[in-house]
C-alpha cells in the first residue's frame, strides 16, 4: 500500500506546490502503477541505494522513499534541475511532507553534469530510474554513468518506453552491455494512454528496426538487470 501522501495525491487528482498553489499533475506526473511498481521493485530488491533522473511533481520519489524509510534504512537521489522553475517545488514539499527527508538527497541541476560528479565521488548504486529528458542523447548519457555506478546484480528502470529514443538507449545496453530484461506487471490504465502510444508509435515508424527486446504491450517501463560489469573490447561494434 502506497504511502497517505501518495495515496491522497492519486485519490484527489491534484498536488500542493511549495507557495500553496493546488494543482492537477496529470497527464505528466507518475501513473499509479508506475509508482506502485517502482516501490516494489525498491522493496523487493532491498536496493538501499537509489536514484532517479526527473524528479517532476515527486510521485516516484514518493514512492522509493516509501521503500526506505519502511525498511529503516537507504538513501534515495534525484536529480531535477526545473524543479523549481517548472515544478514549484512540489517534490521537495512532498517529500518534507511524507517525512522522508532523512532518506532524500536532492540535486538541482542537469544530469550531464550531477552523474559525472557523483561517479567520480564513488558513488555505488542497487536501483535507478531513468524518466528525465527524453531525448536519444541524454537518456543515453543517462544510462552511461548509471550503468558505471551500478552494482552487478541491480536495477535500472526505463520511464515512457514507447518512445523510439528511450528503446534504441535499451536496445544498446542489451547489446553493448550485460544487461536483462525482467519482466514487470505494470501496465498503463486507460484506453485513451493505450491509442496514443500505440498511434504514437505508428507515427514514429517502430518495427522491424526496434532491436530493445521489448514488446509492444502498452507496459510504461522497463525493467533492466545487469548480470556483469562491461568486458567489450576497444573495437567492439555491433548494430544496435
Amino acid at each position: 500500500m502506497l504511502n497517505p501522501t501518495l495515496t491522497m495525491i492519486y485519490d484527489r487528482g491534484e498536488v500542493t506546490t511549495a507557495d500553496g498553489r493546488v494543482i492537477n499533475p496529470f497527464p505528466t506526473a507518475t501513473p499509479r502503477p508506475v509508482a506502485e511498481g517502482l516501490y516494489r521493485l525498491v522493496k523487493e530488491a532491498d536496493a538501499r541505494r537509489t536514484l532517479e533522473v526527473g524528479m517532476a511533481y515527486g510521485l516516484s520519489t514518493l514512492a522509493i522513499c516509501q521503500a526506505h524509510a519502511e525498511r529503516g534504512e537507504g538513501a534515495h537521489i534525484a536529480i531535477d534541475p526545473v524543479q523549481r522553475s517548472s515544478f514549484g517545488a512540489t517534490a521537495l514539499s512532498n517529500i518534507d511532507r511524507a517525512g522522508y527527508g532523512p532518506h532524500f538527497v536532492a540535486h538541482e541541476a542537469g544530469s550531464e553534469t550531477v552523474l559525472p560528479r557523483l561517479l567520480a565521488e564513488g558513488t555505488e548504486l542497487d536501483f535507478a530510474f531513468i524518466d528525465g529528458s527524453h531525448l536519444f542523447d541524454f537518456v543515453f548519457v543517462d544510462f552511461f554513468y548509471l550503468d558505471r555506478m551500478l552494482r552487478r546484480g541491480g536495477l535500472i528502470v526505463f520511464d515512457d518506453v514507447w518512445m523510439p529514443a528511450v528503446r534504441r538507449v535499451i536496445s544498446f545496453a542489451r547489446h553493448h552491455r550485460h544487461y536483462r530484461l525482467v519482466p514487470s506487471s505494470v501496465r498503463s490504465r486507460g484506453l485513451g494512454h493505450r491509442l496514443l502510444r500505440r498511434g504514437r508509435r505508428l507515427v514514429n515508424g517502430l518495427g522491424t528496426q526496434d532491436r530493445s527486446g521489448l514488446r509492444f504491450d502498452d507496459a510504461p517501463i522497463a525493467v533492466l538487470q545487469k548480470t556483469a560489469d562491461d568486458t567489450r573490447k576497444w573495437d567492439d561494434w555491433r548494430p544496435f
